[in-house]
């Protein structure tokens, strides 16, 4: 039933999707309409611009900080509007050294996180919270690259955005995808979640998870919420939902920030296993007041929220169980589950394991034609393989959220070859091609 719930889900978010036309804006007949009536001014372009503060998360990341401050330095922003916050733990001496050691430029400053628990990213982003002084808040982890038009493209949509956006989501890539084909399917997958299920949960009126960096929020917001769960290890996709039961929204832009992928499975395991223990943590902290969560959210949202966390690790513990009756079935003709299920029940699941790889490929279609990322296609049919990775992730999420729930798995940056070449630079941009529809890839 769950797995199924999950797949009417997506199935809808990506008809929702499709809403939005061609593969990017300035094509088709609006568009001519639009040129001939001439350039039209937004309203933000008249506006004073206001003061953004990035709050940058630092633990172990000493490598990576000359990497963080030459996308910073890229920005296209007025450096007296910029406050940028390099969050940094009392006792990682490593990325402390690295700090004191680079030439900060005056819009960063370090800021030390007393010692703590929990040890976790939304404990040091809420201690930031009250040293940052600007009107917008974003978050940018170690190892991003964001647009350098990026600040004014998440300005100029919240202040055009009515008062209930509470925060943009920009959109995330790999700058690394074609390392190996555990990048290029993190590729594929990341294209799916931000550039056809993220845009269609928002159509569909849906509570949106949010991504962990590159997500931009009005101050006021976070305050009114008392910032992040400190306990929470997907801080992004609890907020995202306390957002909704306040009557919030979030916008989905099409601009976008590239990031290292993990290119080692152990690494990948990990990472993913995280998120699969956040989404089990968030869906756990909001159903304890099942009455209050369908009041504050609605039965579409409340359902949308459900099968959103349940059926997100659900998908990866059923992986296993849609190769075992694939092989069974052709090795047999018959099915794995022959004489434990009613007929009818027995062919329902087997349409639901089938139908739900069958959404997914075609969502990953969709974004890669979205992005322009033409030769990721190929790699589409290889994703049930990738997929089934995440049922060693889901076990292991499971596991620790009856024994460490709490527990940071940190992600390893600065492991790609991409930081080993010469011509580092030239090889993080030449990534399948893939960019946000209807922009130019940022070199």
């Amino acid at each position: 039933l769950l797995n199924g719930a999950t797949t009417v889900l997506r199935f809808a978010a990506l008809l929702a999707g499709l809403r939005d036309g061609g593969p990017g804006p300035g094509t088709g007949a609006a568009a001519a309409a639009a040129a001939e009536a001439g350039p039209v001014v937004p309203l933000a372009a008249h506006r004073p611009l206001p003061m953004v503060t990035l709050l940058v998360p630092l633990y172990r990341e000493g490598r990576m900080v000359p990497e963080i401050l030459a996308a910073l330095a890229r920005l296209d922003w007025p450096p007296e509007l910029l406050d940028v916050r390099l969050l940094l733990e009392a006792d990682d001496a490593e990325t402390r050294a690295a700090v004191e050691a680079a030439a900060l430029p005056g819009w960063a400053r370090p800021l030390v996180v007393p010692e703590g628990l929990p040890r976790t990213k939304p404990r040091a982003l809420n201690f930031a919270l009250d040293f940052a002084e600007g009107e917008i808040v974003g978050i940018l982890d170690a190892e991003d690259r964001p647009e350098p038009d990026q600040l004014r493209r998440v300005v100029a949509a919240l202040m055009e955005a009515p008062a209930e956006v509470a925060c943009v989501q920009c959109q995330l890539g790999w700058y690394n995808a074609r390392e190996n084909w555990l990048t290029r399917c993190f590729e594929l997958e990341y294209a799916i979640w931000f550039a056809v299920l993220l845009r269609g949960f928002g159509r569909l009126g849906l509570p949106i998870p949010l991504g962990g960096t590159s997500v931009y929020f009005r101050r006021a917001a976070l305050e009114r919420l008392g910032g992040w769960d400190a306990h929470n290890v997907t801080e992004d996709a609890d907020l995202g939902m306390r957002l909704a039961r306040q009557g919030m929204r979030c916008l989905v832009i099409d601009c976008l920030t590239r990031e290292e992928a993990s290119c080692r499975l152990v690494p990948w395991v990990r990472q993913r296993s995280r998120w699969l223990k956040g989404y089990l943590m968030t869906w756990l902290s909001h159903v304890r007041r099942p009455a209050r969560l369908w009041r504050e959210l609605g039965a579409p949202g409340f359902l949308g929220l459900n099968v959103l966390f349940l059926g997100g690790i659900a998908s990866y513990l059923a992986m296993p169980l849609f190769w075992l009756a694939l092989a069974r079935g052709v090795a047999t003709g018959e099915a794995l589950w022959g004489g434990l299920l009613p007929p009818v029940l027995g062919i329902a699941l087997a349409l639901t394991l089938a139908a739900g790889q069958g959404v997914m490929l075609a969502a990953a279609a969709l974004a890669m034609w979205r992005r322009r990322a033409f030769g990721l296609l190929l790699w589409v049919p290889v994703l049930p393989f990738y997929w089934t990775l995440g049922a060693l992730a889901a076990w292991k999420a499971l596991v620790e959220v009856l024994v460490a729930p709490w527990w940071w798995d940190k992600t390893r940056h600065g492991l790609s070859r991409v930081f080993a070449a010469p011509e580092r630079d030239a090889a993080a941009a030449d990534t399948d091609r893939v960019r946000p529809a209807g922009r130019r890839a940022t070199r």
